[in-house]
Order: C-alpha cells, then structure tokens, then sequence
C-alpha cells in the first residue's frame, strides 16, 4: 500500500502518523483538535480514533463493521444485511453513547441510541470517536463516548459512482459528486442498497434454519453546500435524509414472517462561522438544527401477544453558538451554548417533550514549548421534561485532562471527568402494556472516569497502550418488578475496567498490519456479574499487500463470550473467530474489488442468543473514481 494508507491507519487507532518517507524523521502526535468535532468537542488529550473512509475506499463494508476497528468499539449486529445495530465504547449501553452527523445530535429522545444501520458510508470522509465520559462536551448520553460523522467536503472537486452486489441479492450503488464554483462549493451523494437477506443458520437448538423475513432496502441522499462570504465569513448548509423499510424477523427459531419496521430521518443544518469576530484573537461558530424521525412498527399477527401498529414522531431542533478566544500566555478558551427542544409524538406515550439549557466553558493551556498541555472542561446541562406533569433536573459535568510529550517520539496522556445520562423517553413513558411499562420516578446515571496510557511512535510502528476505570451510579436496566411485568428501575452501581492497545507495523514498502485488543471488565455491584451485552475480550486484525495495481487485504475478527443478562450464571453467545479476505484492483480512474466475508463459514455467529447472523458471504464492487 502507499504511505498515505499507512498515515490512515495510524489516524484510525489515535497513534502518532506517519512523517515524510525519510527514515531520519519522526512521527508528529495527531490529536483531536486537528480534526476538531464541534460543537464543541476540541479536546486533544481525550483519547480518539480516527477512521479516515478513504483507504476502505471500494470495498463493501457498513458503518458498524468500519467502527468496530476501533479499540474500545464493541459493535452488536441483530441479524445483518440492514438489520438493527448498536454500539458500545468502553462497555456502555448503546444509550450511552452519542453520535453526531457534521456535529449534529442523531440520538432520538426515545431512547434506544443511534441504529448504526441507518449510518450510510458513501457520504463519509471520517469517523471521530471520543473514548471514554464526555458528557462535559456533548451533555446527556455521554457517558461511554462520542462519535462524530464527519461528511465529505465540498471544496475538494470529485466524481465517485461504485455498483456491489453479493450473496442474498444484496446490491448497492452510490453516486457522489463535489464541485467549486468561485466562492460556491457544493456535494451531493444518493446512496442505495438493498438484500433479500435469505441465509442460513444453525439455531439455538443446532437446528439449520433459513431466515425469512429478513430484507430491507434503503435510500440516502446528502446534499450541502458552502459559501465563502468574504471578510472572514463562511456560512454551510446541509441536509440528510434517510429512509429504510425492512422486515423484523425477531429470534432464530420463533420467527416473525410479517413484522415490518420503517425509518425516515431528515436532518437539516446550518453553520455560521467568523474568523477574528470583533477582534483578530476571537472567533465566532453558530450552528442551527432541526432533524425529523419517524419510526413504523407493524406486526399484525405476532406469534406471541397482540398485534402491533405502532408510529413514532420525534422533532428535535436547536442553536449553539459557540465563540474561541486565542488568549495569553499560549491559552484557547472556549465558551459556548446550547437550547434543545425535543418532542415526540405519540399518544401512546402522552407526547412528552424536552427542553435542555446548556453552558460549556473550556480552556487549552500549552507549556513549555506544548511539552505540557492542560484541558480543563465544564459544562452545566439543565433540563425540563413535560408530560401529564413537568419535571425540572440539571447537572454538571467536567472534565480535565493532560498531556506530557517529553520526546518527540512519546507522548503520555491522562483524563479524569464526570458524565451523566438523563433518561429516556422510552424508559421514562413506555406504555403500560401488561407485560412492560415505563417508570417516570427513574434518575439520572451518573459516572466518573478516568484513564491513562502511552503512544509510542516510530516512522515504521506505532503503539498505544490506554488503562480505562469508570464507575456509574444509579444504573437503568429493564428488570422484572414482578412474573409477569418488566420496568425499567435505577438498579444500583457498576464498576469497569479495561485496556486498549493497538499497534501499527509497516516493516517494508508494500506490507502494512494493524492489531487492536480490548480487554473489558465490567461488574455489577449488586450481582457480581459481568455487564450484559459486552464481551471481555475483543481481537482485531488486518494485513495489506499492496502490489502496485492491485491490493490484498485479510482480517481476522475474535470476539469472547457475550453474556445475555444481569445475573452470574447467565447464557451467553459462543466465542467466535471470523476471516475476511478481498482483493481490489485499481486501473487509472476504475476500480474492482471481490471480497469473502466469514471466509470458514462460521455458523456461531451472533451477538445475542437466538439473533443469527450469516455465514460465508460474497460481494465483488465496480466503481470509478476521479
């Protein structure tokens, strides 16, 4: 592969990159702030991944199987080929992780974190994701990280059009174009994809079964444009819609031929920014939201309970100025707002809605010629829910962290904060139906973190080494209050540990490996038992030949045992290893890639007991590219 694949990988496991080709040269530390996430999440000593799209560039990977390389990333599919998908950074909940598109919020209030399903890739030109509490740049939900969706720029011309179809009639095509005219600039993707998603799989019971029920088709379309104004002035403007419509199978071996779930998201944004705003030392940023959700589930005859036809509404919408201060003495102050209204729509759930104030504060002090640099964050989130009554809370979270570079070659880093969740919608209002119900007494968790690690570089490896400690108070879970009733209840507090390494090796031109390992130790007090939902261990790997014209890739993926409840002596998933393995060739302006996923057919593939997920697949994706 070229250097510049190199220089990605080590952006995408937050370790130094890469400097010139001379062997003489060292490797510059990449922090955040290179790629700041806004608003406002400019925090260099936060320990960050990167996941630059453009050397995966014609293969056929989704959004979660890009962010599971991260360390840290626990990604848990609920059956494939479009199929619900949730995220875990450093063993939270799905709920405890946001996630922004172009710094936007794409959490629902509903509940139930972002489905990385719904995520296209054609439209993105990086991953952004902060490891560890963050509440005090990004407000609720924080607690395990942030992942911010940077989309592609429209100042940089190209024409991008690729066609994939594989196994299970799965077929996709994207088409992106970016222009500039003069002080204009603009980009536009469309991206579709669908799968009948028919394969085979060996149940609970050892049982091989065919799943049905298990297709899907989606349209996305991004467009934004930007305008240089002059004098310092850029104003952008960005509109996301994304809809799907795919049938829910539900568990392996008790399934579901007529469910059917339905998406629509549209997401409209628009950034105002000035560089030396009243005085040469400040900026001003300000960005203003509104995104749409609508979510359809029907189920006319379920094989347990009533039918259901359900239909969710939510609207979220926004302002967040924020103004940056180049002050003395190597200082850069930040200070900002944020008003959020959310709402949603739904009888069922007495159509609540959400008003959030925020204030946000932050400083970077550089010492020392930057051999010391000191992050200091506050923030205060103050929050009124309303819905037969109105509920008031508010809470702070800070952050502080720091970095020592005494070599060029090594750099230390160390953060400490304290994060919240406030509850959901879902968890909160959730109507009474017998079996579940919601409980509005519920409190917010609460979690205080901390970690510290090393990044080791050379111009021919990289290394990092992270140990994570986190404790939460008062966390929510669904548990039985009685035989036959399920409510969510703050069910007391839980402690996790763990460490993140990943290594980057290139120790000849045309061979480059990444390896990342997680370990996870996550507790509940009150049980003993590790947290459900997320493996102990996680092992990732991939080994690029590039050989002038055409490049060879293999990963291997391994995955632990993953318990499926609360309790000491609960069932859990089998561990597993999978491969993956893809040629891609490249001709002046076009491209071809033929890829083999689970290449030994592992039919114990899943991420939750009785969720199956496919064996041996294939896909081959022809494209161009200028």
């Amino acid at each position: 592969m070229t250097k510049a694949f190199l220089s990605a990988l080590l952006v995408i496991f937050a370790v130094p990159a890469l400097a010139q080709e001379d062997e003489g040269e060292t490797l510059e530390e990449i922090v955040v702030e290179d790629t700041p996430i806004a608003p406002p999440l400019d925090y260099p000593s936060a320990f960050s991944t990167v996941i630059d799209l453009d050397e995966f560039q014609g293969e056929y990977n989704t959004a979660s199987e890009i962010l599971s390389f991260s360390p840290g990333v626990v990604v848990r599919d609920f059956g494939g080929f479009g199929q619900l998908k949730t995220m875990s950074i450093r063993g939270s909940s799905n709920d405890q992780v946001v996630i922004l598109l172009d710094g936007m919020r794409l959490n629902n209030p509903i509940g139930g974190g972002v489905d990385l399903s719904t995520i296209p890739v054609g439209y993105v030109d990086r991953f952004e994701i902060i490891r560890g509490g963050a509440s005090a740049f990004a407000g609720t939900d924080a607690i395990g990280g942030v992942v911010n969706i940077v989309t592609k720029k429209t100042d940089k011309p190209f024409t991008f059009g690729s066609v994939t179809y594989g196994s299970y009639e799965t077929f996709g095509f994207n088409a992106s174009r970016a222009q500039k005219l003069g002080n204009f600039s603009y980009l536009v993707s469309f991206t579709h994809a669908q799968s009948k998603g028919d394969f085979k799989f060996k149940s609970v019971n050892d049982l091989i079964l065919t799943r049905i029920n298990n297709q899907f088709h989606s349209e996305s379309f991004l467009a934004k444009a930007a305008y240089d104004a002059g004098n310092g002035w850029q104003i952008e403007m960005l509109n996301e819609f994304f809809y799907d419509n795919r049938g829910v199978p539900g568990l392996g071996e008790f399934q579901q031929p007529d469910a059917e779930q339905k998406d629509l998201r549209n997401l409209t944004g628009i950034n105002i920014s000035k560089e030396e705003f009243i005085r040469p030392d400040i900026d001003l940023d300000i960005q203003i939201f509104n995104r749409f959700d609508d979510l359809k589930f029907t189920n006319p005859e379920p094989t347990v309970g009533l039918p259901i036809d359900t239909l969710s509404k939510t609207y979220s919408f926004g302002i967040n100025p924020q103004v940056t201060w180049f002050g003395p003495y190597n200082q850069v102050f930040t200070f900002a707002t944020e008003l959020r209204e959310e709402f949603l729509e739904n009888g069922d759930y007495g159509n609540p809605d959400r008003f959030t104030f925020s204030l946000f504060a932050a400083d970077e002090i550089n010492l020392f010629d930057d051999m010391i640099v000191l992050n200091p964050v506050i923030r205060y989130d103050l929050w009124s829910t309303r819905q037969e009554s109105t509920t008031t809370d508010s809470g702070v979270s800070a952050r502080l962290g720091v970095i020592v570079t005494p070599l060029d070659y090594l750099s230390f880093k160390a953060n400490a904060g304290r994060s919240y969740r406030a509850p959901s919608f879902g968890e909160l209002f959730f109507p009474n139906e017998g079996f579940i119900r919601g409980n509005p007494d519920l409190k917010p968790e609460t979690a205080y973190d901390f970690d510290i690690g090393f990044i080791l570089s050379h111009p021919r490896a990289a290394l990092e080494v992270t140990y994570f400690r986190s404790h939460i108070d008062d966390l929510i879970l669904f548990v039985f209050i009685s035989a036959q009733t399920i409510e969510p209840q703050n069910v007391g507090n839980v402690n996790e540990q763990g460490i993140e390494t990943s290594l980057v090796l290139r120790p000849f031109k045309y061979f480059e490996l990444f390896a990342g390992y997680t370990f996870l130790d996550g507790e509940i007090d009150e049980t003993g038992a590790q947290l459900p939902g997320r493996p102990r261990n996680k092992f990732d790997l991939r080994a690029v030949f590039d050989l002038n014209y055409v490049s060879l890739f293999w990963e291997t993926h391994y995955v632990d045992r993953i318990p499926v409840s609360a309790f000491p002596d609960s069932k859990t998933t089998p561990a597993r290893t999978t491969y993956d393995i893809g040629a891609k060739a490249e001709w002046k302006k076009l491209f071809f890639t033929f890829e083999i996923k689970n290449l030994l057919n592992n039919l114990d593939v899943r991420d939750a007991l009785d969720f199956p997920l496919p064996g041996r697949t294939y896909f081959a994706t022809a494209g161009i590219n200028f």
